[in-house]
């Protein structure tokens, strides 16, 4: 009744009844005057290591989405004016007259879609381009086995080196990367996969995979020693005419080759 009356919603264990977990600052700190001596310490400690969240009063739900109203926009009187500006290391575009803060390309699509269905406008060039994206990573794996097979090398136990984990070149961002997809699929079929990035030395923490993984170097001895290398993301920092001098096989998914040396190589496949 105590727990109720403090609007704290317990979540009973089955395996053990009686026990209950309490979950959040808040409700946490509800119960923390119920104990004292070692409990209380450790509740106090938690306290401490604890920040509280703000309570935003400025914001609003619909559906699946969390609006924040901008209370204040300073506008700098300038020579030149900007129409919009990328904002690192978030990524954020500001434009003129507000700021727009978005995810990532590969999401951002499908709010808009989200949102037009609403006002029943069907989006189904946006739906079918989502649908083609997800299924790259496929196509790409697909590619290289092909490609192998071709060269009388069978794709379990290849090694297969990834250039590039990021989404985009030149940037340390690997959300919504393709690569980790790709990388996950190869391991499947039994492949040996390394993966070189400058500006992500170890594969971070992601929500759908889980493999771990650090950045190897590579000069032209070590990509020598890989069956196939997959340009994932093209870095400008890369060096792709010892690329293709020294590879068995490239599989380039950004047409990176022929951007950077103006021609085409036997040894390159595009996908």
């Amino acid at each position: 009744s105590i727990l109720l009356e403090n609007n704290i919603l317990p979540i009973i264990n089955e395996r053990r009844k009686g026990l209950l977990k309490i979950f959040g600052y808040k409700k946490i700190s509800n119960i923390r005057d119920f104990f004292l001596g070692e409990k209380e310490r450790k509740l106090n400690l938690y306290f401490l290591k604890v920040k509280k969240q703000p309570d935003y009063k400025n914001y609003f739900e619909d559906d699946k989405f969390f609006y924040l109203k901008i209370k204040e926009v300073q506008t700098i009187n300038e020579e030149q004016e900007v129409y919009s500006l990328e904002v690192k290391p978030h990524n954020n575009f500001v434009v003129n007259y507000s700021i727009l803060v978005h995810n990532c390309i590969p999401v951002d699509p499908f709010y808009l879609s989200y949102i037009a269905k609403k006002y029943d406008f069907a989006t189904h060039f946006i739906e079918l381009a989502g649908q083609v994206n997800i299924r790259m990573p496929e196509f790409v794996v697909e590619k290289v086995v092909d490609e192998l097979n071709k060269r009388k090398k069978c794709i379990y136990g290849a090694k297969i080196l990834v250039l590039g984990l990021s989404y985009k070149k030149d940037i340390g961002d690997p959300r919504e990367s393709p690569s980790f997809k790709i990388i996950e699929l190869l391991e499947k079929k039994g492949a040996k996969v390394d993966y070189n990035d400058p500006y992500i030395p170890e594969t971070p923490k992601m929500r759908k995979f889980k493999f771990y993984k650090k950045s190897v170097s590579i000069d032209k001895d070590v990509i020598k020693k890989y069956d196939c290398i997959i340009i994932a993301t093209d870095h400008s920092c890369y060096d792709y005419k010892m690329l293709v001098d020294n590879a068995k096989l490239v599989v380039d998914t950004r047409n990176a080759i022929f951007n950077n040396l103006k021609k085409n190589f036997k040894n390159v496949v595009k996908a």
